[in-house]
């Protein structure tokens, strides 16, 4: 406490301060009025040096007063507002809200479940039924994304574009941009029909319905059919440009209605190998991008979507259960923080109180010492002068007047031990229904899939009413 120490810092100062002061005075007027062998006083009081001792240590003394009960008072007024003031906090109510709060994310989640439940059960009859349908017995196979696969058609278009545009370039008026705008038209054409023959058609032919594979023959040989025409049309088009640049369009129409296959130009046969190679390519990127069988790959995904929005749900659940039971237990943990502050505060501010008594009454006692050493040297010294002894009242000093230090009554110690004691208790209290939420919390998760079992058991008969697919149920 700084006021303490201001307190005790007086005290030292003005008794070293009066005594430098006065010692050596002190000693003259002993010795001086010992050689004169004055008696004392008539009305049998200590002589007028004596008095004039007694009176700078009781100005002392009455100088420590005021700060030592304002200080004092302070102390007090506080204990007695953190007394009066002081929190109770409930804690049956905290626990029986966490209650109320896991029931309410309970209810709020039930509706979503059922329908997200009663969505994945059809998905998976819908899966089962087509996996029935068309005598499949395997997982899905395809990427779990398509960058891969689009990153496999970028390099490629440009890889075909880069090689195109220096042939095209070269027998190009308009020069090497021109030469790689016709080379990326060309092979923005190939790559895509491709890879949507590879994506869409090709999987036909493992489709257990005939047709289907019929239909997959005959895109086949569509897609041969013009994949062979781009590029026979781009390796005319290439010699067209370097035999008569301003009409080549013409000129490459002209040629390839006459002889399609006349392409004596070596860079044109090798424009037809690229395009062919790219052609290729592109359609392996486009087969593996999905389930080779047709739609077994969408409708596995589906199911598969279903499935995880449902188990996605079900933790968030979980998640919300786990995060009311932390707030619950977040709020014991401060309400019980508040009741050890509270403890914390009224026991220091106790102890405050009687080290202030404490120190207070030792520098009284400093005074008193001080006081009667300085009255003996006095006395000592006049005595040491005198050649008759001095009356019998001059060696009783006159006392110093001390105020109060402690109370009779000590009114704050069996308060602050009740409310310790009370506020202990509560403490304990807490603590329990923190552990007991804790508990309740673990009970809450583990009895989620009872819970849920039921929800799903709901769904399930509901998809039986509506009279969906019931295979391999």
């Amino acid at each position: 406490m700084q006021e303490l120490i201001e307190m005790r810092n007086m005290v030292e100062s003005r008794i070293t301060d009066y005594l430098l002061k006065n010692s050596e005075r002190i000693r003259e007027d002993a010795a001086q009025e010992g050689q004169e062998e004055r008696p004392a006083t008539n009305d049998k009081l200590p002589d007028r040096h004596q008095m004039q001792i007694q009176s700078g240590f009781q100005q002392v003394e009455d100088d420590l007063q005021a700060p030592f009960t304002g200080l004092k008072s302070k102390i007090q007024k506080r204990m007695e507002e953190r007394l009066v003031a002081r929190s109770k906090p409930e804690p049956e109510p905290v626990y029986a809200q966490f209650l109320h709060l896991v029931s309410i994310e309970k209810l709020k989640s039930a509706d979503q479940l059922a329908q997200k439940r009663r969505t994945e059960r059809k998905r998976m009859l819908e899966l089962r039924e087509f996996r029935r349908a068309n005598n499949l017995m395997r997982e899905a196979n395809y990427p779990l994304t398509g960058i891969y696969h689009f990153g496999v058609m970028v390099l490629i278009l440009a890889v075909e574009a880069a090689i195109n545009s220096g042939f095209f370039a070269a027998a190009s008026p308009y020069g090497l941009s021109g030469g790689f705008t016709q080379a990326l038209v060309i092979s923005f054409i190939n790559v895509a029909f491709s890879f949507i023959f590879g994506w869409k058609l090709l999987p036909l032919f493992h489709h257990i319905e005939p047709w289907r594979r019929g239909v997959g023959t005959i895109a086949t040989a569509g897609y041969v059919l013009l994949i062979g025409a781009l590029a026979l049309i781009t390796a005319h088009y290439r010699a067209a440009l370097t035999l008569s640049p301003e009409s080549a369009d013409t000129y490459a129409y002209e040629r390839i209605m006459e002889d399609p296959m006349g392409i004596g130009a070596v860079a044109s046969l090798f424009l037809i190998f690229v395009t062919l190679i790219i052609a290729v390519i592109g359609c392996m990127d486009g087969y593996t991008f999905d389930d080779p069988y047709p739609g077994y790959g969408q409708v596995y995904r589906s199911h598969m979507d279903s499935r995880e929005d449902y188990e996605e749900t079900r933790e968030i659940l979980r998640d919300a259960i786990l995060e009311v039971g932390d707030r619950t237990v977040s709020e014991y943990e401060a309400r019980i923080s508040e009741v050890k502050s509270q403890v914390l505060e009224l026991q220091v501010d106790h102890d405050q109180l009687k080290t202030l008594e404490q120190s207070v009454g030792e520098l009284q006692q400093r005074i008193v010492r001080n006081y009667g050493i300085l009255v003996r040297l006095y006395q000592e010294e006049n005595q040491q002068a005198r050649t008759s002894n001095p009356p019998k009242h001059f060696g009783v000093p006159e006392a110093l007047v001390l105020f109060g230090v402690t109370n009779a009554e000590d009114r704050f110690t069996s308060r602050i031990g009740g409310v310790t004691q009370e506020l202990e208790i509560l403490r304990d209290q807490m603590l329990v229904l923190r552990d007991q939420v804790n508990k309740r919390v673990e009970e809450e998760i583990a009895g989620l899939r009872d819970w849920l079992q039921d929800i799903e058991d709901s769904a399930d008969q509901v998809i039986m009413e509506e009279g969906l697919p019931q295979t391999m149920m």
